[in-house]
């Protein structure tokens, strides 16, 4: 039974933030280890699509415009969210 490297040295193999040593091993268990290897690649692919996305989200204008216009008027309202 291989011992496998603990999750929080492999997030920082992602994270590209191991000390030269810690990197040295952890490189050499994933030569071996198909597990964190995995693991390792799947986090990465997560990290490469999270930085794909931009910072921040804007609503179309057109919502934008539309809460503009009632909050203005007056005619906000808030609306309940049902129950579970």
């Amino acid at each position: 039974m291989t011992a496998h490297t603990p999750d929080d040295l492999l997030a920082a193999t992602v994270d590209g933030t191991l000390s030269e040593a810690d990197r040295h091993a952890v490189e050499t268990h994933l030569r071996t280890c198909a597990r964190c290897r995995d693991q390792v690649e799947a986090a990465g692919r997560a990290r490469a699509v999270l930085k794909a996305l931009p910072a921040e989200l804007a609503p179309p204008i057109e919502v934008a415009a539309a809460v503009a216009a009632r909050i203005g008027s007056g005619r906000a309202t808030v609306v309940a969210r049902p129950a579970a």
